[in-house]
């Protein structure tokens, strides 16, 4: 999911805000991760401190994009925005599936290409170990490689 959407959803606790990018697959993963974070009276305030594309391959159907991502989360409080609990800084490697669905790209799966290095590793009570993310984890080079995508081939 582009970044910005993605930060935006998560802030203001509203799935709808990543409609425009994300399938129905995605916005049901991140309408259940803002759902929890709502039921417990808080928001995840989410900064992308740093993106970066390492590739982009062509499969079948579908465009994944490779990429490694360093993120600051704090959690915060519904109506004062004070912080809830420890921030945590995190480093991902995804990969990114983007399907031509509704007319248009849009990102239908996200996965670990590598298990997430996170700074935290309780999140508030639960106990929860891992990312705010909240994907599924790959083996890397698991199922069949995507073909690279040819210079100057466009994903429409």
């Amino acid at each position: 999911m582009p970044c910005e959407d993605g930060r935006t959803a998560y802030r203001a606790g509203d799935v709808r805000l990543v409609e425009a990018v994300a399938g129905p697959a995605d916005r049901r993963r991140l309408a259940g991760l803002i759902g929890v974070k709502l039921d417990q009276g808080i928001t995840l305030d989410a900064e992308l401190t740093c993106f970066s594309p390492l590739r982009v391959a062509r499969a079948k159907d579908e465009i994944v994009v490779f990429a490694e991502e360093r993120w600051y989360y704090r959690d915060r409080r519904i109506g004062t925005g004070e912080q809830v609990g420890d921030d945590s800084s995190e480093h991902y490697s995804m990969r990114y599936h983007l399907r031509r669905l509704e007319g248009r790209w849009l990102v239908d799966d996200v996965a670990f290409e590598r298990e997430p290095e996170v700074g935290r590793t309780r999140v508030l009570n639960r106990g929860d170990v891992g990312s705010m993310h909240g994907v599924r984890s790959i083996e890397p080079g698991a199922g069949a490689a995507p073909a690279p995508l040819s210079s100057g081939a466009s994903p429409r």
